[in-house]
């Protein structure tokens, strides 16, 4: 008697639900399906309901944070969706509860089977176990009147249908997910879609339809564009890592496999990609966006996702933590409790007082010191783009460009080539970089350009970020971030040159966005100019220090395995009619 497990979802009759109500992918997109994986021997399915005492701390999965209050968990509630498909959640509820409750939705194909041992380096007194892979803690939340719902979204677990990956569907069947839970007897009629990486990319999409029954989101580092930003930045397909998350998806249909989807048509930008990536623009819903400072799998997502958003009340904060770590620890909670309880309980407080854009710089070389940042808008205010260009005959870098044109060339499979210049006053880079260069083939008709400004000391040597943590747990964050998030030793960017086209409509004057719907191979001779963005960064530069940029023919950021297109040898020119250059973010220093 909880709860209203009713089949009928509620319905709005607005414009916005007839023009999507068309059902799955067009066929001229040919989507490419297969076998999901296998559900597990020991899976268990069917509605049961449990109730765990205050006090109970999940020890067999390595947790020590005891729940606070007792809760409900009721398991594999069915959710239909509009096209007839049923969907299974988990909800948990503070047991003792006397009045409606909003709830946070933590929408993944990740799987809700419970409990889970905390991610690697989450100290266990952080995490009860209860917590749906990098979604909302319930010993935190539920404990302050909110009611967790954790989806196997469509073809995951016994959920029906094929699993989608973002785009259209799986914005459709967030709304109705949305919308149900809303019209549920114990809710108060607000929701937010709540967690960090897909929980986060998720939101973009769904919040795009703007749900009558949303009330806000919190991202927690999500990229907002699946092709730019995952499997082909640069036009570079790169789907290693996604057939890893891949790989760990199971249920008892198929599975979309983007990962295949990519190497179709070339690899080009097209209707189906454009599908993936999220019309940010659309969205009016409050947001709480959290931007990964350290590695690089969604950062430049996560902030464009800020910067195009076109909610009013909408607030960053880019973190110098790795993504886990900072999710739960308890003064991110408590922060983002601010925000949740100001929209979704309608609680005055101060959290409208919270600047808009708060910023954890980095200063590197220097582990455990923290140093913070409040801005009015992002990119922040006071910056002062500063052009730094190549000089081939030193290997330098300066504001004012060199007077005779000069060519440096490598190896293009393994070679590079780095320019460096002194730091003369301490600055603050924050924001977003990027290069123009002016670059040719030899020996080949395309070329893939692997780029990255690196901050340096005195004497040359690079300065690796570290998350600021606490000090037993650092190295626990860089072990994490190395083994799965490609932690960057800087700003880095690629570009397939063939693919260098710039979209005119989304490009600005500090980042440049490609359109990669079309090849451009490049003639013997030929000499073109590119753009390529940098991951958006903030960094701490000091009076004497050295900014270093290289470019070249493989991933410097990381050691992979990454198939370029690249043979015969590369040649960056400078100079003249031919002036390539680095353009970074200063920001003074107050």
């Amino acid at each position: 008697e909880m709860i209203n497990v009713n089949v009928q979802t509620r319905r709005e009759q607005s414009d916005t639900m007839q023009n999507i109500n068309e059902k799955g992918y067009p066929e001229e997109w040919d989507v490419v399906y297969e076998p999901i994986g296998a559900l597990p021997e020991n899976y268990e399915f069917g509605f049961k309901e449990i109730r765990y005492p205050k006090g109970t701390v999940f020890s067999e999965v390595g947790s020590k944070k005891p729940l606070p209050c007792d809760v409900i968990f009721q398991r594999d509630v069915p959710v239909p969706l509009r096209d007839g498909a049923v969907i299974y959640i988990d909800l948990i509820f503070p047991a003792d509860y006397k009045e409606a409750m909003p709830a946070l939705i933590n929408y993944s194909p990740y799987g809700k089977t419970l409990p889970l041992p905390a991610p690697g380096n989450v100290p266990p007194e952080w995490h009860s176990g209860l917590v749906k892979f990098e979604g909302a803690e319930p010993a935190f939340f539920c404990d302050h009147g909110y009611v967790i719902v954790n989806p196997d979204p469509r073809g995951i677990g016994m959920s029906g249908g094929n699993m989608c990956s973002l785009g259209r569907q799986e914005a459709r069947d967030g709304y109705d997910l949305i919308e149900w839970v809303a019209s549920q007897k114990w809710s108060n009629g607000r929701t937010a879609l709540y967690g960090a990486s897909w929980l986060a990319m998720t939101q973009w999409f769904q919040a795009a339809l703007n749900p009558p029954h949303l009330s806000a989101i919190v991202p927690w580092n999500g990229l907002s564009d699946f092709y730019r930003h995952s499997l082909a930045p640069g036009g570079i397909p790169d789907s290693g890592f996604n057939q890893h998350i891949e790989a760990s998806f199971y249920g008892k249909n198929q599975m979309e496999k983007t990962s295949k989807m990519v190497l179709e048509n070339h690899g080009l930008m097209n209707e189906y990609w454009d599908d993936k990536s999220a019309k940010m623009e659309q969205i009016t819903v409050p947001a709480y966006v959290v931007v990964d400072g350290i590695a690089t799998l969604h950062t430049t997502g996560a902030a464009e996702g800020y910067r195009r958003l076109s909610s009013r009340e909408k607030w960053m904060r880019l973190n110098a933590n790795q993504e886990w770590y900072d999710q739960y620890n308890p003064e991110s909670e408590e922060d983002v409790l601010k925000f949740l309880d100001y929209y979704l309980k309608q609680k005055a407080n101060e959290w409208t007082q919270t600047s808009p854009v708060r910023i954890d710089v980095n200063v590197v070389g220097r582990t455990g010191e923290k140093v913070s940042r409040e801005f009015q808008q992002w990119p922040v205010e006071g910056t002062v783009y500063k052009k730094l260009y190549l000089d081939v005959a030193d290997a330098s870098m300066s504001e004012d460009e060199p007077t005779q044109a000069a060519e440096v060339s490598y190896e293009a499979e393994t070679g590079e080539v780095s320019f460096t210049c002194e730091v003369p006053e301490d600055f603050d880079y924050i924001g977003y970089g990027k290069a123009v260069l002016y670059v040719e083939a030899v020996g080949n008709d395309n070329m893939d350009l692997f780029v990255l400004v690196e901050k340096c000391d005195a004497e040359g040597n690079a300065q690796k970020p570290m998350p600021v943590c606490r000090e037993d747990y650092i190295q626990k964050c860089m072990d994490v971030i190395e083994g799965i998030c490609e932690v960057s030793p800087g700003a880095a960017g690629r570009l397939r040159v063939s693919r260098r086209e710039l979209d005119q409509q989304l490009s600005t004057p500090f980042i440049p966005v490609h359109t990669f719907k079309k090849e451009e191979y490049l003639r013997p001779g030929e000499i073109v100019r590119v753009e390529i963005p940098l991951t958006p960064r903030a960094y701490r530069f000091y009076k004497g220090e050295k900014i270093r940029f290289t470019v070249g023919g493989h991933d410097i950021k990381v050691h992979g395995n990454l198939q370029t297109c690249n043979k015969g040898t590369h040649r960056i020119h400078t100079g003249t009619k031919t002036a390539s250059y680095i353009q970074i973010p200063v920001v003074p220093i107050r």
